[in-house]
């Protein structure tokens, strides 16, 4: 396995070009050195995501000003889970390859790594309710059409699931279950 010393990441800014399309400008791009210990680094970023989803979450509890927040903090959870997900099944069966290509194999599709997870023996409904079972399964999907990357917030036409504190309980739980 090639052993992997320095990742990327950018800050970019989106514009509108002259037909109205968002178009991406990089701002800046540094190189850093992984903190994480090994080559799996979908664990290591997880905890950003879930971190800041935490944090919107308890500033929705303490100021409830949810409306302002709309869907980014499932969004935040849903990415977290995510690259849990795929650190869990990198670790039990990276089928040889590259942690890039496994990531890409694997796109951005929770209900795919849950079933995948199930499979190796990794019982991630435990505890969890029927209703909580379809909830995950249906923001699963809609976070695969990266409808949550692109919601225009709280609207009346949006059938996103934005229940943050339910978002946050299942993702926590799931979790929990495949550890």
């Amino acid at each position: 396995m090639k052993k992997i010393t320095r990742i990327s990441t950018g800050l970019t800014r989106f514009i509108k070009n002259e037909m109205g399309e968002l178009v991406p400008i990089p701002i800046e791009i540094q190189q850093i050195q992984p903190i994480a210990s090994d080559d799996n680094l979908f664990k290591y970023y997880s905890q950003f995501f879930l971190d800041s989803a935490e944090i919107l979450k308890e500033q929705l509890v303490e100021n409830g000003n949810g409306f302002e927040m709309g869907n980014v903090p499932v969004l935040l959870y849903l990415n977290g889970l995510e690259l849990v997900l795929k650190s869990k099944l990198y670790n039990i069966d990276n089928q040889d390859l590259s942690i890039d290509k496994f990531g890409r194999k694997y796109s951005h599709d929770i209900n795919k790594l849950l079933n995948k997870l199930e499979t190796k023996g990794k019982n991630w409904k435990i505890g969890l309710d029927q209703n909580q079972i379809e909830f995950i399964k249906k923001t699963g999907n809609d976070y695969k059409k990266k409808l949550y990357n692109y919601a225009n917030g709280i609207n009346h036409s949006n059938h996103l699931i934005i229940d943050t504190l339910e978002s946050s309980e299942i993702v926590k739980k799931i979790i929990e279950n495949i550890e």
